[in-house]
């Protein structure tokens, strides 16, 4: 259950209208509606004294958000990860040419993009290891903020075994195209 069906259930339970919430809280109704509607969550000092005045813990209050607000942060880390890892490899890759035609000294600013694109992926990796997230399809759901179905450790391993493979030869083929790519246009 999330913080808005919390304090619309807790404020009809201790018989309250949410004007007569707002005053107790030091709001106004239009922010005890707003909380409800889930338009806006409460600052700390009014989650205190909603606790207090449902006669409830604060986990108990906020329970349900906190796991939610946990994926959320957790999914956009593998968002931004991800970003990053591809903005630092088209930037790589950006610099090669120079490398051979300009000056060698482009070298640096490849080695650094490519020590990014790296931590960026080591990044996501870490997080899926965290949240127990390998296959594609766990990633997708996880990132969408879905419910992950639990899978056969079997299959699960087939599955893993079979995703490794298609990244190496997927790996292997674009990072030979680029390769042979800017080798024959430069």
């Amino acid at each position: 259950m999330n913080i808005s069906e919390q304090i619309r259930m807790n404020r009809k339970k201790i018989r309250s209208s949410q004007e007569e919430l707002a005053e107790r809280v030091y709001v106004s109704r239009q922010t005890i509606s707003s909380w409800e509607n889930g338009k806006s969550y409460p600052d700390l000092h009014s989650l205190l004294l909603l606790s207090e005045i449902f006669s409830i813990s604060l986990d108990e209050l906020i329970k349900g958000d906190v796991e939610e607000m946990k994926e959320k942060v957790v999914s956009e880390k593998m968002k931004w990860g991800s970003y990053a890892m591809i903005l630092f490899f088209v930037l790589m890759v950006s610099m090669m040419p120079f490398v051979k035609r300009v000056s060698v000294y482009f070298m640096v600013p490849l080695v650094i993009f490519a020590l990014l694109m790296i931590a960026s992926s080591l990044l996501v990796e870490r997080e899926k290891k965290i949240h127990q997230v390998e296959t594609y399809e766990e990633i997708l759901e996880f990132m969408e903020g879905r419910k992950m179905d639990p899978m056969d450790p079997v299959e699960r391993k087939k599955r893993l075994r079979k995703e490794t493979v298609y990244k190496v030869l997927g790996g292997l083929l674009v990072g030979g195209g680029s390769a042979a790519l800017i080798l024959w246009i430069f």
